[in-house]
């Protein structure tokens, strides 16, 4: 049932329609497509300024037309006399024109057989092949005449077996490939046929490892004893030693005049890196050597103790130990006296307090209060287990405080003897 089309089709309505009329009176039939037996095509309906629009399909007659309304996704509307009734490009007659036979008037196509394709003229619009008037084209019997391979190749890719012998692939297997000649086309292997070819026995006879792998990379084990690997399916020089099996696994029996004897590790187990961390213990206590802070030690998983690679150490908690002091004169010079002492420990308070990260109390001074009076007891360091940051915070050197005390009490020793002598 074709569609048929015919260009600058164009009347007016000779009489005012309702929605629901479904024979139509047109003007004039000049340049509308005459409609056969089984025949339709689309019209356009549309009032003198297009704000209503619908799309029908006509069946039959010419001036008085039978249509089908509301085609196209259009609606069924009331028009006038005199509104449009014109052949337009619609969706409804390409998509038509794709499923059925088109007739286009005085149009170069027919019988919807492209005559003038490129491949041949047997090839209908939709691409399938008219294998009924196939024979006096390049493309015989549905198979490809001078394809590259073989004239034996269907259409679709598959292989005339039946008529293969005299092409170059015979018996579906390819004559003269590069590896061997028995090879089938799906790459399976003819290996009733194989003898006398580069491949043996399913086995790879010149690679590059030794003779003795299969194709699918197994060992030929009990013909492996002259390759290099050995036949225990060992590695023979292996760069570690003779005694890792190919899987990797090591054979513990044999292993105690290699370089890992009895499985065990070797006295030096550095990392090669410098860059890469390394980790040491279990889950729950280890040590964590951190390549850009030190050495990072951990108990019940959290981090407890850092060395840090500018030789500070961070212990977050009371460091009890027997230690000295380095005090030796001959290691020190520019030695001067405190001065003034009493007159700083005035400037001073002792305080209480809470650390805010434990709550922890404890007592001392104030390391903002000691730099103004004597700036070489306070230095600034990361605390980083106490405040979790990186920035830096003021610590006393309490040791100093030591000195400035000593000259505090004998500056009051002497003012005391004063006052007693008087």
């Amino acid at each position: 049932m074709p569609v048929i089309y015919s260009n600058n089709a164009s009347t007016t309505l000779s009489a005012g329609i309702n929605n629901s009329t479904t024979t139509i009176g047109i003007a004039s039939a000049s340049g509308f497509p005459s409609i056969g037996s089984g025949e339709y095509y689309f019209a356009t309906i549309a009032n003198t300024n297009n704000t209503k629009i619908e799309v029908v399909k006509v069946t039959a007659g010419t001036t008085s037309l039978t249509v089908t309304r509301a085609q196209d996704g259009t609606t069924a509307q009331a028009f006038d006399s005199g509104d449009n009734f014109q052949l337009r490009v619609t969706a409804a007659t390409l998509e038509a024109a794709t499923k059925t036979d088109v007739n286009i008037t005085a149009g170069a196509i027919s019988g919807s057989a492209i005559s003038n394709d490129a491949i041949d003229s047997q090839h209908y619009a939709d691409g399938s092949i008219d294998t009924a008037h196939l024979s006096a084209d390049c493309v015989t019997n549905a198979k490809i005449a001078n394809d590259a391979i073989d004239s034996e190749h269907y259409v679709d890719g598959s292989i005339d077996t039946a008529h293969l012998a005299a092409d170059a692939v015979t018996g579906a297997k390819i004559a003269d490939d590069s590896i061997d000649s028995e090879h089938y086309v799906d790459g399976s292997i003819d290996t009733a046929h194989l003898a006398s070819v580069a491949v043996t026995g399913a086995k790879i006879a010149n690679d590059t490892i030794n003779s003795e792998h299969y194709v699918d990379g197994s060992i030929d084990a009990a013909h492996l004893s002259n390759d290099c690997i050995d036949s225990g399916n060992k590695i023979a020089d292996d760069v570690i030693n003779s005694e890792h099996y190919v899987d990797g696994s090591i054979d513990t029996a044999h292993i105690a005049d290699n370089q890992v004897t009895g499985a065990k590790l070797a006295d030096d187990r550095r990392a090669a890196s410098n860059t890469v961390d390394a980790y040491d213990g279990n889950g729950h206590d280890y040590i964590h050597y951190d390549a850009d802070v030190g050495m990072r030690f951990y108990t019940a998983g959290a981090e407890e103790m850092r060395l840090e690679d500018d030789g500070d150490l961070h212990v977050d908690g009371d460091v009890i130990a027997f230690s000295t002091t380095i005090s030796d004169a001959t290691l020190k010079y520019d030695i001067n006296p405190v001065e003034f002492a009493l007159d700083k420990i005035n400037q001073l308070k002792g305080v209480s307090y809470k650390y805010k990260h434990n709550n922890r109390e404890s007592a001392g001074l104030l390391a903002q209060d000691v730099e103004k009076v004597m700036p070489s007891a306070v230095k600034t360091k990361k605390v980083p287990l106490v405040t979790g940051d990186d920035k830096e915070y003021k610590t006393l050197h309490y040791d100093s405080m030591t000195a400035i005390l000593v000259e505090a009490i004998k500056e009051l020793t002497a003012k005391v003897k004063k006052l007693e002598s008087k």
